[in-house]
C-alpha cells in the first residue's frame, strides 16, 4: 500500500508535469520533485548492459513532459532529467555529438 505522503507527492508531480504551461513556470521543488523522487530501481543485468556498452539511454515520458538520461559508471546508474512539453521523437547526430528532441 502506498503511503499517503508518497501518494501526495506523486499527485503533486502528476499535476505539474502534465501541464506544459505550469512546467516551465515552476521550480522543481514547487513541483514536488526532489533529488530522489524520480529515482528508480534497476536490475543488475540492466546496469551491467549499460556499463558494458558505455551508452546513455534516453527515455521520454510524453504525457509527463519529461525526458530522462540513464547511464552507468562502475555498475552505478547515473540519472538526469529535464522538463520538456510532450517529447515525441529523438534523433542523435553522432557526427556532431548532438541530440535533438521533438516536442509540441
Amino acid at each position: 500500500m502506498i503511503t499517503t505522503k508518497r501518494q501526495d507527492l506523486w499527485n503533486k508531480q502528476n499535476n505539474v508535469l502534465r501541464d506544459p504551461a505550469e512546467m516551465f513556470g515552476t521550480s522543481f521543488e514547487s513541483a514536488g520533485i526532489t533529488k530522489d523522487s524520480l529515482k528508480a530501481i534497476f536490475s543488475d543485468s540492466f546496469v551491467e548492459i549499460l556499463d558494458k556498452l558505455q551508452v546513455t539511454l534516453i527515455v521520454t515520458r510524453e504525457y509527463e513532459n519529461l525526458i530522462m538520461a540513464l547511464t552507468s559508471l562502475n555498475q552505478h546508474v547515473i540519472q538526469s532529467f529535464f522538463h520538456l512539453p510532450h517529447p515525441s521523437g529523438i534523433v542523435y547526430d553522432a557526427q556532431n555529438n548532438s541530440l535533438y528532441v521533438a516536442s509540441t
